[in-house]
């Protein structure tokens, strides 16, 4: 009762620090079977786990079968003491733990010990099968990514993994078939993913990062909030040791291959370099530990605005991590945590919805500036309350911004102008609109677990509340769009506003270990998402997202040789609050048509439709709809070679059940917005939402002293007619509005192979650590083309709703790619027991493949039929994205 007054106390302490809370796991667990010499379970038997990142010793007893569990290790390596009186002590050191994994030991046999004797020392192999979770992921290591040629933010490490894959449409990568804004980021076990509109989380060097967890599918009901990949990254906590790691990395034009021109933007020269510090170590020994990191990175390049000359792009980031750990009694632990990454970018980029090629009459449209980042501070309490139970709390709150300002007077102050008569634009800026985002997050969790027997027991519960203030506007007039000579259409928008998606969640989850080699997990998860409005009230609800979770492992012959696995599981996205501040705020949309220029005074009006107000006046929830969220079938085999390597087997298959959108029938009524599900009441103009993903792994990882790989081919198929939070369709990140399926005209043709369907996709990753200080990392890919459309600019908004002439994904592919990246790392051991120099070849052979092609055949409707015209867009099925070119990275790291 000691230990739980003490954390009830501990709870409003935690309030206080204003820090976030999420049952997302930052440790691993032990667990395993001591038997004795003759192979009979042996109760009683002490099991000691330390290691030099945990404050003091995690314990258990073995129970009747012999068997013991040990959670909430850190990620990293420990040395394991089996002791009994009466038997020979046995040491197993290097064992290794994994962020979200459970590390097989044994079965140990231990010796009968008449007379004393030195303990028995066993070195663990490298590599375990995992006897609990279904997961499908991976934990990378600081040691793994080291050797790899990967790019300097931890968020694009995962690229490495099957089921992953880079998109060029826009997005972050792409997870089993889901669009980049379904992915969830975590640092620490709090959820950074942009509260907006999901297009990322705060960003860290990997230098700052100890390990990484990754989670594409297969998980517990702990886990949820996203239909992409979930990634932890933990950060580096300090130790009983002082330490202090410097690096520096530089890439510059001179080091990088000529990029093909695109046809919008052209890079000439570019540089960008970071610099970094991490210091750590202990403030009591054994007591209280901290570390904190501090990296400025700056990226510039000087970009051709087509008619207007180079003008310079430049982003300055200043990112910092920090960490205190204590461990406040033999039985509590406490964690403090801060990080960020304020951003301020001076941009120069393609406006959105542009026609290609079109002629660029100024270049105040280019000119953006982007401020983005912020702070998250975050407390965790983890109590040892006895007989195998263990509490674990923390809070957080986090801070940020994702405004975009122009950059120039005319760009805040014009009327952007686009002409799709003589394929020309010009004024100030357009969509997405100008203006101040302010984001806010402050989550709370409560997880507590209980070994019972055979029975492995986790309840909790979280609550989310996430903020948005927006003060956005259309500069000028509007846009104004010139369909041919005497129609002029004229689109302005305010948005205005503070909006909150509040969501609490409760979760069950039991791991009942039925033989010794069966075990099966079942739990359920429930949320509900409750999003406000301007005014302070409830605008509408998502109650009621169940969502069980039921899987198995079976090992197979030997004792951790091999194991069959599979889950079935129903997932939620949780929505970003783009939605909520589009609909429910006080604003303002209208669109006029003029039958002359409206640049002019007196220009005559020939139609207009106009909506404001606030959330009051917002548009109806189509009856039946929920969030988007699909269910899931995964079923895998492993099987271990020797001990250093693994081959593994596994499928996946999901079905999207429902997505979260707007849309209105152009035919019966253009004036009639209806937000929900397509399919589901008055939403029954659009079919209902479809994404199948079904996917087949096979895949093969190793290690050994010096050497380690892992190799992987995925054949797969993505088929519907919904992209997901990503409109990858016309590349545009804004969900809930960026879907290019919205109006009656777009159904038909619209369902087929989706814009990140890769049938094959090859991944080669090792490195290798020679005996004279040279290391040695590849990471090769090969993945097949993305289907190609044929769209005709039809009905309302024009290219930002293209109807599909023919099949969707039928007009062929974009050329199949390959890329290959280097790193080599040489040890400096007379600068410091710890240092290297480190030369990056990224996109080695400099292919340049094209990536996306202009699939917008047609750019100009009739506004009568609201159907394309004949004059059809030259650059159809052009390039308009490649690869990046061959590019040389320098860096050096010190640690002593």
């Amino acid at each position: 009762m000691k230990k739980i007054g003490w954390f009830l106390l501990a709870v409003p302490a935690i309030v206080f620090f204003n820090g976030p809370l999420e049952a997302q796991q930052v440790a691993g667990s032990m667990q395993g079977k001591i038997l004795t010499a003759a192979g009979q379970p042996e109760a009683e038997v002490r099991v000691a786990v330390s290691g030099r990142h945990l404050l003091g010793v995690r314990t258990d007893l073995t129970d009747s079968d012999g068997f013991f569990r040990i959670v909430a290790l850190p990620p990293g390596e420990y040395t394991v003491q089996i002791t009994k009186i009466g038997f020979r002590a046995v040491a197993l050191e290097r064992v290794r733990v994994g962020i979200g994994r459970a590390t097989q030991i044994g079965p140990v046999l231990l010796e009968v010990q008449p007379i004393p004797l030195e303990a028995l020392v066993i070195v663990a192999p490298e590599m375990t099968i995992d006897p609990v979770h279904t997961t499908v992921g991976a934990t990378l290591d600081a040691t793994d990514y080291d050797a790899l040629p990967v790019e300097r933010d931890y968020k694009s490490i995962i690229n490495i993994l099957p089921f992953v894959n880079t998109s060029y449409h826009g997005d972050p990568v792409n997870s089993g078939g889901s669009t980049g804004l379904e992915n969830m980021y975590f640092i620490d076990g709090v959820n950074v993913t942009s509260v907006l509109n999901a297009s990322t989380g705060t960003s860290l060097p990997y230098n700052f990062v100890r390990s990484i967890d990754v989670k594409v599918g297969g998980y517990q009901a702990e886990f949820g909030r996203g239909l992409g990949a979930v990634v932890n990254a933990v950060t580096y906590s300090g130790t009983n040791d002082h330490e202090a790691n410097v690096f520096a990395f530089l890439s510059h034009s001179a080091l990088a291959g000529s990029p093909m021109a695109e046809p919008d933007l052209r890079v000439d020269g570019f540089v960008s370099y970071d610099v970094g510090l991490r210091l750590s170590g202990p403030v009591l020994r054994d007591r209280l530990w901290y570390s904190a990191a501090y990296n400025p990175r700056i990226d510039r390049a000087d970009k051709e605005i087509p008619g207007h000359g180079l003008y310079p792009d430049q982003r300055t980031a200043h990112v910092f991590a920090s960490k205190l750990t204590w461990q406040a009694a033999p039985w509590a632990n406490v964690e403090l945590s801060t990080f960020g990454d304020p951003t301020v970018h001076h941009s120069v980029e393609v406006p959105a919805s542009i026609p290609t090629g079109a002629t660029v009459l100024n270049p105040d449209p280019y000119l953006r500036r982007p401020e983005t980042g912020g702070l998250t501070v975050s407390l965790r309490t983890t109590v040892d309350v006895g007989a195998g139970v263990q509490l674990v709390g923390s809070l957080a709150h986090s801070s940020g911004r994702q405004s975009s300002l122009a950059e120039t007077t005319i760009g805040a102050t014009e009327s952007m102008f686009i002409d799709y008569v003589s394929n020309a634009f010009g004024g100030g800026l357009g969509f997405p609109m100008p203006g101040t985002v302010e984001e806010g997050r402050t989550a709370a969790a409560l997880r507590g677990t209980a070994s019972l027997g055979r029975h492995a027991v986790t309840v909790g519960i979280e609550y989310e509340d996430t903020r948005v203030s927006r003060d956005e506007r259309t500069p000028g007039q509007g846009v104004i769009s010139q369909l041919d000579p005497s129609v002029f259409v004229v689109d302005s928008q305010t948005i205005a506003g503070t909006n909150h998606n509040r969501v609490p969640t409760a979760y069950l989850q039991d791991s009942w270990r039925v033989a010794d080699r069966f075990t099966v997990n079942a739990g359920v998860r429930w949320s509900a998402q409750s999003m406000t409005g301007a005014s302070g009230g409830t605008a509408h609800r998502f109650p009621d997202e169940w969502q069980p979770r039921v899987g198995f492992v079976w090992q197979l012959g030997r004792a951790g040789a091999q194991r069959v696995y599979g889950s079935y599981g129903r997932f939620y996205q949780q929505e970003p609050l783009n939605f909520a501040s589009t609909w429910y705020v006080c604003s303002g949309f209208a669109s006029t048509t003029y039958s002359a220029d409206p640049r002019e005074p007196d220009a005559p009006v020939v139609d207009r439709f106009a909506d404001s107000g606030c959330e009051e006046g917002a548009p109806p929830m189509a009856h039946g709809s929920s969030a988007e969220h699909f269910d899931e079938f995964t079923l895998g085999y492993e099987l271990m070679l020797g001990g250093v390597a693994r081959l593994s087997v596994r499928g996946i298959r999901r079905d999207l059940r429902s997505s979260l959108q707007f849309g209105f029938d152009w035919s019966r009524d253009p004036l009639l917005i209806v937000l929900g599900t397509p399919g589901k009441g008055e939403f029954d103009f659009l079919p209902s939402p479809k994404r199948d993903y079904t996917a087949l792994e096979l895949g093969v990882d190793g290690t050994s002293s010096r050497f380690g790989y892992r190799a992987s081919y995925v054949l797969s198929r993505t088929w519907g007619n919904y992209t997901g939070l990503f409109g990858s369709d016309i590349g545009i990140a804004v969900p809930s509005l960026s879907n290019t399926f919205f109006q009656s005209h777009q159904a038909t043709n619209s369902t087929g192979l989706l814009p990140n369907d890769r049938p094959h996709v090859l991944k080669l990753v090792g490195s290798y650590q020679t005996t004279f200080g040279l290391m040695a990392g590849a990471f090769f890919t090969w993945q097949s083309g993305t289907p190609l459309n044929e769209f005709g600019a039809a009905g309302l908004f024009g290219v930002n709703s293209p109807a599909f002439l023919v099949p969707r994904g039928s007009v062929g592919r974009t050329p199949s790619i390959w890329d290959l990246n280097l790193r080599f790392a040489y040890e400096m051991p007379w600068l410091a027991p710890r240092s290297r120099l480190v030369l990056d070849l990224l996109h080695v052979g400099n292919p340049q493949t094209p990536v996306r092609l202009d699939e917008m055949r047609f750019h100009i409707f009739d506004p009568d039929t609201g159907m394309p015209t004949d004059e059809e867009n030259a650059q159809y099925l052009q390039p308009v994205a490649f690869q990046p070119p061959m590019t040389a990275r320098l860096g050096i790291e010190v640690s002593f």
